[in-house]
């Protein structure tokens, strides 16, 4: 009985091996520091095609590997009491034939405490991962970084500056009409 188990249980056993085989992967290697100090105890969403997935918890200073389907979006948004939630976006579309292949792509995330100088981009993710068809790998959009860097203040800030500025304008009117009406 268990030699024809195990008869009927091998070959599904190898066609499922063998399926795995024929999908590609992208494995991130990912690691989080404070001021080049590795940090610890945070916690890893993980978002795949817009819906959570699974999600991570690191109790040591480690990086964490997380594997990736190809042709599939991801968000990994890493979570740390008294830090900024920090955003980061894969997307893991390889062209057509090199989908059974397998990537690696290793980086590291530099945390901001929450009472640092105001970011005014706290909401946008922070990097931008694809296929790069020139190295033939996963790279990180240095063109995505450079435009964030280089981004206004959030609306609500700039809101909040044109608020209070339009306020100040206001009062000094006030003032100034309360000076003439007094002679002043």
């Amino acid at each position: 009985m268990k030699t024809k188990l195990l008869a009927l249980l091998l070959p599904l056993l190898l066609m499922a091996n063998g399926m795995k085989a024929r999908t590609g992967a992208l494995e991130i290697s990912c690691s989080l520091s404070e001021k080049d100090v590795p940090v610890k105890d945070y916690t890893i969403m993980i978002l795949r095609n817009g819906h959570l997935f699974d999600s991570v918890f690191a109790e040591k200073a480690l990086p964490i590997f997380i594997m990736m389907d190809v042709n599939t979006d991801y968000s990994l948004r890493f979570i740390k009491k008294d830090f900024r939630d920090r955003i980061v976006i894969v997307e893991t579309k390889v062209p057509v034939g090199k989908e059974k292949q397998h990537y690696s792509y290793d980086f590291d995330i530099e945390m901001i405490r929450k009472d640092s100088a105001p970011n005014t981009m706290a909401d946008l993710p922070i990097a931008f991962i694809s296929y790069d068809t020139i190295t033939g790998g996963f790279e990180y959009s240095a063109t995505y970084a450079a435009s964030i860097a280089h981004m206004p203040a959030s609306p609500d800030v700039s809101a909040a500056k044109n608020n209070t500025n339009a306020q100040s304008a206001e009062t000094a009117k006030r003032n100034s009409r309360k000076k003439v009406r007094k002679g002043i």
